[in-house]
């Protein structure tokens, strides 16, 4: 038998953008919590304009990009040198809008970025 939704979760929570972010995401646990902080996070970015400031056009492709880097920044050796799963639950990556912050991803034994480097222009 299907679950019903708790009150707290609302149906429209489960849109198609947080089924792609919940995909993305390299730790899928809680989705209630997850979806409502997602609604969340994006009423924030939207307000904030966190989005455009980054050349983006929506709350939803921010969310989408660093989901992504923070996935990339737990390759499967740093789950074992770490002796556990030690990534955040998406409630709280995007409770504390960890999304604004991508340079705190990365191992802290890593001195170099796993990612693509930005260098300034040359003349």
């Amino acid at each position: 038998p299907k679950r019903r939704l708790t009150a707290a979760v609302r149906k429209n929570d489960y849109t198609e953008e947080f089924t792609i972010f919940w995909n993305t995401y390299p730790r899928r646990v809680r989705k209630p919590d997850a979806a409502k902080a997602y609604r969340r996070a994006v009423e924030r970015i939207n307000e904030h304009g966190h989005h455009t400031q980054n050349g983006l056009d929506t709350a939803h492709e921010l969310l989408f990009i660093r989901a992504l880097q923070y996935a990339q920044a737990w390759p499967p050796e740093r789950m074992r040198e770490s002796d556990g799963d030690f990534r955040m639950h998406p409630s709280t990556w995007l409770n504390q809008d960890m999304f604004l912050t991508p340079e705190a991803y990365q191992d802290p034994k890593r001195k170099e970025s796993t990612g693509p480097k930005w260098e300034p222009l040359q003349n």
